[in-house]
């Protein structure tokens, strides 16, 4: 099975979604390659379903991972790619040198490649590469040339020669760098008078280095020997002489295996609960701070003027603490991996332990807002309304009766969100637009987020974004790298720091069935 990697089109790029764009394969046109010169008709490759598991690498260099396929759309014109750009300092590099036109080609790589009549007849897509120039008529920059190639000359008295140069040093030159006569004259010319000029023979002795062949018959100019050549010129080239059998097992210690890099790795995680509430710096592990009691704040009333009192109500205040939550990930390794460079191996350990971090301050955002709501009763379902949907109708009732701001978020247990999945987005939206009184337009920000927890299951909570806020100490989470000398191992970690609080219970409800009995 053959390897190839073929370079195509300009790309496009987007520097703040850390997107790029580009043809990674036209159809049709005839390219430059490692392989040689072929074209690849629609259709011929197989294309994975999954675009994730085609990786974007710099320069063909498998060690060198900078993203991941977004998309793969495929015309009957080219197969065209989105990549999303690794958040790292190579992917930045990336970036920039797009930006800058420095880098602006993708190159395909496509494993098993069978070559039939200059054409592609089969493969398999697994990857991409960032490359400075394409190779095909359609792109912006030609591709350097793939190497020598054969040089093929047809006179008119029906003579065909074949000269193939290569830096390798034929078996005469070599016999005469070592001092031994050669018996090759220089002026000498092999003639043939078979009718078929591609006899094995000929082959294994074109290979090691300069051929002279001049064949007189009645055959066109064939090119079996051109394509040797490019493959020879491409270091591709396949040593055809009868030799003794070699199994697998007797040359596996000697073969070479393919490096495939981190198998799987995730999606940077985005948060889904924290977004919904207001967030705020931490500076230290305890704060304090103070709020008005429920029923106690400063209240006004009519006044009938001078020289009456004013209204006045009794105010009281209470104080507010709150205290850090801690998360930390580490772990000791030798320090060999430190001194020697594993700088795929480190990216992934800290996007590992990051989307950790990120994971459990989301759940913790989503749990006191759970636990922190004030119960609500759910009424009656209407026929032919999801409960869900009413549910929510009840929560935001709920909010908006104690006068606090316009619900903004609700979230769902995944056993009711089935069926409002299943309501027609027009028709749900209509439903509650009219049912809480409110102008349309008003709940296209209003924020519907599914969960699995099990507090949440048969319910549903209707907050505001001001009812609840989580400190987080800014830039978390930190890494910390530490030496032991002693045992000449590195201990290397994350640590990170949250709070939440809950400004107003009346600004969360949580809507759950009516208890029976």
């Amino acid at each position: 099975m053959t390897d190839v990697q073929i370079e195509a089109g300009t790309l496009t790029a987007s520097r703040t979604d850390r997107v790029v764009s580009g043809v990674l394969l036209p159809y049709g046109q005839i390219g430059r390659t490692n392989l040689g010169r072929f074209s690849v008709p629609p259709g011929t490759f197989r294309i994975p379903t999954d675009p994730s598991v085609v990786t974007l690498n710099t320069d063909h260099d498998s060690t060198s991972p900078i993203g991941r396929a977004v998309t793969l759309t495929d015309t009957p014109a080219a197969l065209v790619a989105t990549f999303s750009v690794a958040a790292t300092p190579e992917g930045d590099q990336y970036l920039a040198d797009v930006e800058a036109g420095r880098r602006n080609a993708l190159s395909v790589e496509v494993k098993d490649v069978v070559i039939r009549a200059g054409k592609a007849v089969s493969g398999a897509l697994y990857a991409a590469a960032a490359v400075a120039r394409g190779a095909f008529p359609s792109a912006t920059l030609l591709a350097a040339d793939v190497g020598e190639e054969l040089v093929e000359q047809t006179t008119t008295d029906e003579q065909t020669t074949y000269e193939f140069t290569d830096d390798t040093t034929s078996p005469d030159n070599a016999a005469e760098a070592a001092g031994e006569e050669s018996n090759v004259d220089d002026d000498q010319t092999a003639e043939d008078t078979s009718t078929d000029p591609t006899d094995e023979g000929e082959l294994r002795a074109a290979l090691p280095g300069t051929l002279t062949k001049t064949h007189t018959g009645q055959k066109a100019t064939r090119t079996l020997f051109a394509t040797l050549g490019n493959a020879r010129a491409n270091e591709a080239a396949v040593l055809m002489a009868a030799l003794d059998n070699a199994i697998a097992a007797d040359l596996l210690p000697a073969q070479q295996k393919q490096w495939l890099a981190e198998i799987w790795g995730s999606r940077t995680y985005k948060r889904r609960f924290s977004p919904l509430i207001q967030s705020a710096g931490l500076s230290a592990l305890k704060a304090l701070g103070w709020r008005f009691i429920d029923g106690k704040t400063p209240e006004v009333a009519d006044y009938a003027g001078f020289p009456n009192q004013p209204n006045s109500n009794e105010v009281k205040t209470e104080s507010v603490e709150i205290t850090a939550s801690r998360l930390a990930g580490a772990g000791a390794v030798d320090r060999a991996w430190i001194d020697f460079p594993s700088p795929e191996f480190w990216s992934a350990y800290f996007r590992e332990q990051t989307n950790s971090y990120e994971r459990k301050a989301d759940a913790a955002a989503r749990d006191a807002l759970i636990s922190g709501a004030t119960a609500v009763e759910a009424g009656t379902v209407p026929d032919g309304v999801a409960t869900a949907a009413a549910y929510i109708v009840d929560g935001a009732m709920a909010v908006l009766d104690v006068e606090r701001d316009l619900p903004s978020f609700a979230l769902v247990g995944t056993d009711l969100y089935r069926s409002l999945l299943l309501t027609r987005a027009d028709d749900m939206l209509a439903f509650l637009t009219s049912a809480l009184g409110l102008e349309d337009g008003v709940l296209e920000s209003f924020k519907i987020v599914p969960t699995s927890v099990a507090t949440l299951t048969g319910k549903v909570l209707v907050g505001t974004r001001t009812a609840a806020t989580q400190f987080e100490l800014p830039g978390v989470p930190v890494r910390v790298d530490t030496v032991n000398i002693s045992s000449g191992g590195v201990e290397r970690g994350v640590y990170g720091y949250h709070a939440e609080l809950v400004n107003d219970a009346k600004g969360l409800a949580l809507v759950a069935p009516a208890v029976e009995g």
